[in-house]
């Protein structure tokens, strides 16, 4: 990823001297540089790279939402929750007044991040609310990601508030997730559900 950055930088730097290359085009390849400098844990670069596309995206909202999401992910994984969630608040009222499929669905995904992250930081009630709100938007859409991610946010949480029925929301989400074929996701699920299952004493269950 480190190789791959260089070469997007190096694209970038030859941009400069052409006089046919848009900016679409350049904020394509800026948040390619943010998706290699991400892979390779150099966040800072990251977020430069992301903030440097969405300058040149101020005529497309989608795209802005889009990198803006991606900026709060970053935030995410620094543990800077406060920040993560304005950004993904940013991500979803940049959408406003947008209609359409594309636009639905990236207002699902950020509604479903804004509750992975209001989860993350252990406000269960607030992070179920944000969670239906992103299944209500994405089921019409049948999207497996961000159904995957709000109903594993569910089950975080009703498990988190000692209530019954978490089980079928993590149930859920790992079949989302096997339909979209993210295999990290099912093994995040399927660790936390060992966990749970050891703390309600089902031992076998937990070890399979």
């Amino acid at each position: 990823y480190i190789e791959a950055a260089g070469l997007y930088a190096r694209a970038l730097d030859a941009a400069r001297r052409l006089t046919d290359v848009g900016p679409h085009e350049l904020a394509a390849v800026h948040e390619a540089l943010g998706d290699a400098w991400n892979r390779a844990s150099e966040f800072a670069k990251a977020s430069d790279a992301y903030m440097s596309g969405k300058r040149l995206l101020a005529d497309d909202r989608l795209g802005t939402s889009r990198l803006l999401l991606k900026r709060s992910r970053l935030e995410e994984k620094l543990g800077q929750y406060p920040q993560a969630l304005r950004w993904a608040a940013r991500a979803r009222k940049a959408l406003a007044g947008l209609t359409g499929a594309d636009a639905t669905l990236q207002a699902a995904r950020s509604t479903a991040w804004y509750a992975t992250v209001l989860q993350a930081e252990g406000k269960n009630t607030a992070a179920i609310r944000a969670a239906e709100e992103a299944i209500a938007e994405a089921e019409p859409l049948d999207d497996p990601d961000t159904l995957g991610a709000a109903y594993f946010v569910m089950g975080w949480a009703y498990a988190a508030l000692g209530r019954a029925g978490w089980e079928p929301m993590v149930e859920r989400s790992l079949a989302y997730y096997q339909r979209s074929g993210d295999r990290v996701m099912q093994a995040v699920i399927l660790s936390n559900v060992g966990v749970l299952l050891q703390g309600e004493g089902r031992w076998d269950e937990a070890m399979d």
